[in-house]
């Protein structure tokens, strides 16, 4: 718990360091507009209101809708491409109104259809707890893609060469046996979960009460990130492995 308060008081600190206030997140608005975009209520808030109310989103609204009925997988999120492949870049120097645009289509969004927002919020907190794996996100990004421009002007010429030259743009990771092992020690680990809080009920209470948290923390990682992010297996992963070396 102490680490637990420790990392979202540094979290917060930096984000006052930077003037972005005592936030947790530097655009939280913009990331819940993201999630309701990739859940639809957002994107139908957009095309149902763009007509009459001159939203700088409007003017990314058909590339969305483009994304959305030809690219958007469980692999490739509209959540991922407002945010990272170019929508919310290209307003450049708007971003600060579209941060206030964010909070009204969000709030109208919600109030709008609550009920399908809260289907499809349980329905990617079910998925995510089942989704586990290493390797989202490190696909072979073009040069005109955020990480590629990123890593460029933050790290210099030599570094993106260097990156250019890496295992991951040239498609040669293959994270097929990591993810079988995992697969393996989760399922081992969790059997030994369930024997250890049957055996254990009985002597040692704190011993209980840590299993009984460690699975009520897994349970409310997938019910976080699968209701406020894109649902990805490394999202479940990370908790995982912090479960295993603390049970260890």
């Amino acid at each position: 718990m102490a680490s637990f308060l420790l990392g979202i008081g540094a979290l917060i600190t930096n984000n006052a360091f930077k003037n972005r206030g005592p936030i947790g997140s530097p655009s939280p608005s913009n990331f819940l507009l993201a999630k309701l975009l990739d859940d639809g209520p957002a994107l139908w808030i957009l095309e149902k209101q763009c007509p009459e109310r001159p939203y700088l989103l409007c003017t990314q609204l058909s590339r969305l809708q483009t994304y959305r009925d030809s690219f958007s997988t469980d692999d490739h999120t509209l959540v991922n491409y407002f945010l990272w492949g170019g929508p919310l870049a290209d307003l450049g120097a708007l971003r600060a109104s579209v941060e206030q645009e964010a909070r009204q289509i969000v709030s109208a969004a919600l109030l709008t259809y609550p009920y399908q927002q809260f289907r499809t919020s349980a329905h990617n907190a079910v998925k995510q707890f089942f989704r586990i794996g290493i390797g989202n996100g490190l696909d072979a990004y073009s040069e005109d893609e955020q990480p590629s421009i990123t890593i460029r002007e933050v790290y210099g010429e030599l570094i993106y060469r260097s990156y250019r030259a890496s295992s991951q743009i040239l498609g040669n990771l293959d994270f097929t046996l990591p993810n079988l092992l995992q697969l393996t020690l989760l399922f081992g680990s969790g059997c030994s979960l369930i024997g250890i809080i049957l055996w254990y009920r009985r002597f040692d209470r704190l011993i209980l009460y840590v299993l009984i948290f460690t699975a009520i923390f897994i349970i409310g990682n997938a019910m976080v990130t699968g209701m406020l992010s894109a649902v990805s297996g490394r999202y479940q992963s990370r908790v995982i492995w912090l479960c295993h070396s603390s049970l260890s």
